[in-house]
Formats: structure tokens, C-alpha cells, sequence
């Protein structure tokens, strides 16, 4: 068994540069662990690979609250499942439990420098959002850091068909113990969830977290999930004031690694959020970089606005520092894939359906070069309500923000339709107080059925209640419509609402094809509204 294996070792019977091969299925009774070397152990480096030219599984009904596998301490090991020559490695622990420590391969006590890469790791883990536990689980440490580990190119989900709530965890202790520099590098992440538990995530970056690397991930579900409760979904969840993660490339939704089918939620009022990071370090900024994520149809009676809102594709802030949220894409321009939102919610001032949502209130955050189209927000059942913001932030006075080179709608006629019937807004790029540098943003293809008296706002600017300067320059906003029926309706691409004093400056910008379908002749298009505040307005189209 690995258990008698690593015994051995930590017996000090093996030395030096140490090579495990599996030759069979092994069965472990209690967990494997391997401790540090030091007396008695004296090793170097040790490789763990199948062997044989066959599929090999080690497996265990470990008992609740512990790892399958342990590396304690344990520094410069590999476990390889190889997939090659017909070699490939399976470790599962089956044991279903909400205990925490509930793993199948956890990295404890200064662990430092091992890679698991190659394998299928599966794993039950039930524990509670905040609770240690998941298929691999970088936990916490009594001495050094849990640093430097890498866990890529493996396939990590559910052991038979009970479902993890996490599949890689990072929960560790207060500096200088913390965990740090850990790369979660492309994997096959899948098959996470339960009905009841509040948030399910693929990958969940918690207390005592410093760097990481999460990136060229694809998180998915291979079949629908149906909540009973009240819950977020979110494909990446960070919430430590500690956590310096870079998030990069990963893929969110569909049904398969290979971007083929649907994530589908469903149930109570569930909220999807792809990337979720409420809370992470003031320090040093967040970067959520060249992510995707699409393929994904819900179904939700979730209420709110803001961080309640049913469906954001990337949502920060709250407790959390600055952030660079750049080349993301929510959906797909080209139609190739996209998302679909079916709200049943009759609360007023619902939205559907965000694309990037800040709430940082940190100056200098970033949201550059997204894309954002590609998009359905449906009445499910008895909904009124559910708007659609593209970007939203909410901001505070004197913070200032970046906003430029966003492409909001694809490239087809009605990229972003709401089919709701009811009162609500649909607003491209929408900010609150904050101060907005925007620039050669394209808003475009957006279609609503808002029938009372409301704006829809299909700019990539909606600007109010800033009291500095503001710059919105070389936007193009075209093909905005609305059906209200015999409500007064209004449409204004670009919607300023400045403090009076500052030099503010809207110039260079590029306005057409606006359209209102309403028998009620107090509706409204207008191509720039400077509705309050002092501005230059010049060399508009």
C-alpha cells in the first residue's frame, strides 16, 4: 500500500532520491502520510508514478476529518500520474463527511516545493464554505509555510456520485505560516456542488492565503444542479484579506472540458457568480486576466442589485483591494456560445444579469479590454424586473477608474436581449461616484422589452454622481432598441451626470442607430445627455 510505503520512509528504510511505483490497486485502510525528512528519514526527492503499462487506482474510506493522502511537512514530492504508455494514476478517498479535514490529498505543516500533476483525484468532501476540506486541501501548518506547490494537468471531481462542495481548497495559518506562491495550473475541475450549502466553488482561496496562482483551469458541470436552498455557485471563490491571487485563463461553464454543453443551476434563489473575489488583499492588486466564461444557463428567483444580483460573470470588492480585470470574456461575441438567465423574481430594481461587477471602492482599479456579449435574460416565471448591466461598478467620491477598450454585445443583431416584459434599465458600462477615465469603449446589439416608464441605457457610459473630473472619449455606442408598448420609454447612449466645477471632457465620441417601439409619444432618444454638472462636449458624432 502507499501507507506501508511512506511508513518505510519515514522509518528511515529508503534515503536519497526516492522512486514509488505503483504496481497495482492498492486499498488503504487509514491515511497515507508522509512526513518531512529528517531523522529518521533522510530524503532528497521522491517520485510516486503508476507502473505497469495499466490504469492503477489507490483508494480509502478514510475516516472523516482526515486526507487519503498526507504530505506533512513533505518537500520535493512528486506524484505523477503519467498518462502515458497506458500508466495513468486514480487516488480517491470515498469517505463522505462534512468534518473538516475531509480530503483526498492534503498539504499540511510546511509542505513545500511538491507537484501532483497527471492525475484523476476524486473526493466527497461535504464541509461547509468556511470549513477545511476537498479533494486536494492545502491546509494549515505549525511550522513554515504550506509554499510553492504545484497541482496541474490533473482531473479533479466527485468519488461516484457524491459530490464535493470544493474541489482545491487553501485554508491555512497566520503568517509567517500562511500558504503562498501555490500554482493551480490546468486542470479539469468538475462536478462540485450540494443542494443545500451556501457556496459551492471549483476552486475556493480562503483564510491565511497569501499568492497564488489559479490559471488555464476549465470548471464545469457535467450535468444540472438543483438548489434547496438559498446559495452561490461560483466557479472561483476568493475571500481572504490575505490573498494575493493572479487568476488567469481559466474557463467557467459549459459542459465538458472540451467546451462542448451547459452548466445548468437551478432552484431556490441561487445566485452564479463565474469568478468571485469579495475579499482579498489592499495591498497589492488583484489581477483577473483573459478568463472565460460562458456556456452557462440558470434559473433563479434571486433578488437584488449589486453583489445580490441572480448571474455576474466577475464580482469584487466588498472587503477587498484594487484589481486589474482586463481581456475577460463573458459570453461570446461571435455567438459561438453564451448565457442565459431565467429570472422569476417580481422585486423591483432586479438585475438580471451583470457582467463584471466592482465593488472595491479602491482607486485605480482597471477593467480594460473585456468582452461581453452574447446574452439572454428570459422571464421564468411571474419576473418584472431583471435589468442587465454589462459593467457596473459602485464607486465612492474621489476614487478614481479606468475603464477602456470594452466591447459590450457581440457582433450580431440582439447580442444582449432582455425578454423580460416589465420595469427596469439596461445600462452598458454604469458607475456611481467614482471618478471615470473611459475610453474606445463599443457598446452595441442590445435589445430590451422594458414597458414602464424607464430608462434603458445601452451606453458604455452611465456616469453619476461623480464629484471629480471625468474623461469619455472615442466611445462607439449603436443598435440600441426597446419595446415598451404604449409606455413612455427613453434611450440615451451616453449619460452624463458630472458635480459642476471639474473639467470634465466628452469628446470624439460615435452615436447611431437608437430605436424605441411605443405608442406613447413622450418617449425619448438622445445620443449625449449632459444632465448635470459642468463639461466640454466636443467633436461628438
Amino acid at each position: 500500500s502507499v501507507k506501508a510505503a511512506f511508513d518505510a520512509i519515514n522509518a528511515g528504510t529508503h534515503q536519497g532520491a526516492i522512486d514509488v511505483a505503483i504496481l497495482s490497486d492498492t486499498t488503504e485502510v487509514a491515511s497515507a502520510v508522509l512526513n518531512a525528512s529528517g531523522a529518521p528519514s533522510s530524503y532528497t526527492s521522491i517520485l510516486i508514478h503508476p507502473s505497469g503499462g495499466i490504469a492503477r487506482t489507490v483508494s480509502g474510506a478514510i475516516t472523516a476529518g482526515s486526507p487519503l493522502v498526507s504530505l506533512n511537512g513533505a518537500t520535493n514530492v512528486t506524484i505523477n500520474g503519467l498518462n502515458s504508455g497506458g500508466n495513468s494514476l486514480t487516488i480517491s478517498n470515498t469517505t463522505v463527511s462534512t468534518t473538516a479535514g475531509t480530503s483526498t490529498i492534503r498539504l499540511i505543516n510546511g509542505a513545500q516545493n511538491n507537484t501532483i500533476t497527471n492525475c484523476t483525484v476524486l473526493g466527497s468532501s461535504t464541509s461547509s464554505t468556511t470549513a477545511a476540506g476537498g479533494d486536494i486541501l492545502i491546509s494549515t501548518s505549525t511550522g513554515g509555510a504550506n509554499s510553492a506547490n504545484i497541482i496541474s494537468n490533473n482531473n479533479i471531481g466527485p468519488a461516484g456520485a457524491n459530490l464535493p462542495t470544493k474541489c482545491v481548497m487553501s485554508l491555512g495559518s497566520a503568517s509567517p505560516n500562511n500558504n503562498t506562491g501555490n500554482i493551480i495550473d490546468n486542470n479539469n475541475i468538475f462536478d462540485f456542488f450540494q443542494a443545500a450549502v451556501t457556496t459551492a466553488a471549483g476552486v475556493s482561496v480562503s483564510t491565511n492565503t497569501g499568492s497564488i496562482t489559479i490559471s488555464n483551469n476549465r470548471i464545469y458541470q457535467t450535468a444540472p444542479r438543483v438548489f434547496t436552498a438559498a446559495a452561490t455557485y461560483s466557479g472561483i471563490f476568493v475571500s481572504a484579506s490575505t490573498a494575493i491571487p493572479t487568476i488567469t485563463g481559466n474557463t467557467i461553464g459549459f459542459g465538458a472540458a472540451n467546451g462542448a454543453g451547459t452548466t445548468t443551476i437551478s432552484g431556490s434563489s441561487n445566485q452564479v457568480k463565474g469568478i468571485n473575489a469579495p475579499s482579498t488583499s489592499t495591498i497589492i492588486a488583484t489581477s483577473i486576466q483573459g478568463n472565460t466564461v460562458s456556456g452557462i444557463t440558470q434559473t433563479s428567483s434571486a433578488t437584488g442589485s449589486g453583489s445580490t444580483s441572480p448571474f455576474i460573470g466577475i464580482s469584487v470588492g466588498a472587503t477587498a483591494g484594487s484589481f486589474n480585470i482586463s481581456g475577460n470574456t463573458i459570453g461570446s461575441l461571435d455567438g459561438s456560445s453564451g448565457i442565459v438567465v431565467n429570472t422569476t423574481s417580481t422585486t423591483a430594481n432586479t438585475i438580471g444579469f451583470e457582467g463584471i461587477f466592482d465593488f472595491s471602492f479602491q482607486n485605480l482599479d482597471v477593467i480594460n479590454n473585456n468582452s461581453i456579449g452574447t446574452i439572454t435574460i428570459n422571464n421564468g416565471g411571474t419576473g418584472t424586473t431583471a435589468g442587465f448591466r454589462g459593467i457596473l461598478l459602485s464607486g465612492t467620491p474621489g476614487q478614481n477608474v479606468t475603464v477602456n477598450n470594452n466591447t459590450i454585445g457581440g457582433t450580431a443583431a440582439n447580442s444582449i436581449t432582455d425578454n423580460v416584459v416589465g420595469s427596469y434599465a439596461m445600462y452598458g458600462i454604469q458607475t456611481g461616484s467614482a471618478n471615470m477615465t473611459a475610453t474606445a469603449n463599443l457598446v452595441r446589439n442590445i435589445t430590451g422589452n422594458s414597458n414602464v416608464a424607464a430608462t434603458v441605457v445601452g451606453s458604455g457610459i452611465l456616469s453619476t454622481a461623480s464629484t471629480g473630473v471625468n474623461s469619455i472619449s472615442q466611445n462607439t455606442i449603436y443598435s440600441l432598441s426597446n419595446n415598451s408598448g404604449a409606455a413612455s420609454n427613453s434611450i440615451y447612449a451616453l449619460y452624463c451626470s458630472f458635480a459642476t466645477g471639474p473639467a470634465n471632457i466628452v469628446e470624439r465620441n460615435f452615436v447611431h442607430s437608437l430605436s424605441i417601439t411605443s405608442t406613447d409619444l413622450t418617449s425619448q432618444l438622445v445620443g449625449i445627455l449632459p444632465i448635470a454638472g459642468s463639461g466640454t462636449y466636443k467633436n461628438n458624432m
